[in-house]
């Protein structure tokens, strides 16, 4: 039987790794907008807007794609979960776009552009 285990750590960054960070999260931050003003809800959909992306925003070539597509499928599972509740009778809006507090919403997988 696998078990598995998380573990929480606390970062004491230097100025340079607390820009890497800061930098990671305003990509982030930069897509999870574009795809909610865009009104996108399909994960392949948005996963082929970022090849287009990185060519309109050169930066975002700086941040590796499993990154930059952990959001869209971020985005892609929230309309879902809203259609759900939808259709369980609740009244909900839609989302918000975020901005630019470090919430939850930031959920950093193991790649970062170190």
């Amino acid at each position: 039987m696998y078990k598995q285990v998380n573990y929480k750590y606390r970062l004491y960054p230097n100025k340079l790794d607390e820009q890497r960070l800061e930098s990671n999260l305003e990509a982030r931050r930069f897509l999870y907008n574009h795809f909610i003003e865009n009104g996108y809800t399909n994960e392949f959909e948005m996963n082929m807007l970022i090849t287009e992306l990185k060519e309109v925003y050169p930066e975002l070539n700086n941040y590796y794609s499993k990154m930059l597509q952990m959001v869209s499928k971020q985005v892609s599972s929230v309309y879902k979960a809203l259609k759900t509740l939808r259709k369980e009778g609740y009244k909900v809006g839609n989302p918000k776009k975020d901005k630019g507090s470090i919430t939850p919403l930031h959920i950093i997988n193991q790649d970062l552009n170190w």
